[in-house]
Formats: structure tokens, sequence, C-alpha cells
């Protein structure tokens, strides 16, 4: 599970960070925060598996409008060494004794294609992308108004630590 060479990684956006940038209240900041990240000559992904997450059971017009804002952005596609790698990163949470209802489907599938991308990871779930296989670089605290209140949810830059993840899998129980 080793990602390929390259210079500047993306950055995967989870399902949760895509619905808050198209979020009437929290949208104008978080565009503002993805654009500073563009700017350091990030480029911005999503799995496919986010698509899916986004307009199942949304309406004819909520649809369109996810898909008109995920229009130019790199999508990685879900194919067998995703799906190998995500089954796998299971059986890693499951030596560390991470709950399985943790972490869903969806998540492991964002994980493992972080994992063979070589992305980082953006998410406002820590947890669903537990240590000791992913590391915060980058932690941004996104304010907003809602009802005239003013909120904060933590936003998190995450990248695969390689080494353990690696480390644990060569480790794996053989029978």
């Amino acid at each position: 599970m080793s990602p390929p060479n390259n210079p500047l990684p993306d950055i995967l956006l989870d399902t949760c960070v895509i619905q808050s940038f198209a979020d009437k209240h929290r949208g104008q900041q978080y565009s503002t925060y993805l654009s500073q990240l563009v700017s350091q000559t990030y480029a911005l992904a999503i799995s496919e598996i986010s698509l899916y997450e986004l307009i199942q059971g949304v309406s004819v017009s909520k649809e369109q409008q996810l898909l008109q804002t995920l229009e130019g952005v790199k999508r990685y596609t879900i194919d067998q060494n995703v799906l190998i790698a995500a089954a796998r990163m299971r059986t890693l949470c499951n030596m560390e004794n991470i709950a399985r209802e943790q972490i869903s489907d969806g998540d492991r599938i964002i994980a493992a294609t972080s994992v063979l991308t070589g992305s980082f990871i953006l998410t406002e779930n820590l947890n669903d992308f537990p240590r000791p296989f992913f590391v915060e670089m980058e932690r941004k605290n996104i304010i907003y108004d809602y009802k005239n209140v003013q909120r904060m949810i933590p936003v998190y830059l995450l990248t695969p630590d390689l080494l353990i993840i690696n480390f644990r899998f060569q480790n794996r129980p053989v029978t």
C-alpha cells in the first residue's frame, strides 16, 4: 500500500467538508480556506464515494447544485485496488481495537484512496481517520454565524502515516 511519488499531493475532501462548503452559513468561510489551500499549490480532489454520499436522497435541484459545485474537481475512482486497501484498513483498525462502527465504509474508501494516491484528507471528523494511521498536519477553525450566534467547527488536514500503516500491514496475523 504505497503511494506514487508526487511532489504536490492532492487534498481529498471528506464528504462533510463538501456539505459544509455548500452550506449557506459556512460556505463562504470554507471557500476562503479552500482558496488558501489551492494558492499553496494543492489540488482539491474527491473520491467517487463522496459523490454517492452527497446525492443520495436529495432533491433534483440540490443534486444539480452539488454536481455543478464539483464540476472540475479531480475525482478518484473506486477500483479493485481501493476496495482491497479499504478492507485492509479495516483489518488494521481491528488490530488497534478501533470499533468497526466508528468508521463508515465511505470513510474507509476515502482513507484507502489517500494511502494509495499519497493525498492528504481534509475533514471535520477527526475520529473517522484515526491515529495512529493518520496524523494531523493542520487545524483550521471555521467561524461562522448561525441564527445570530457565532459557531466554530475545527477542520483538520491529515496525512496518512505510511510507516505505521505499512509496518502494521506487514505484521498482520498470518492465520
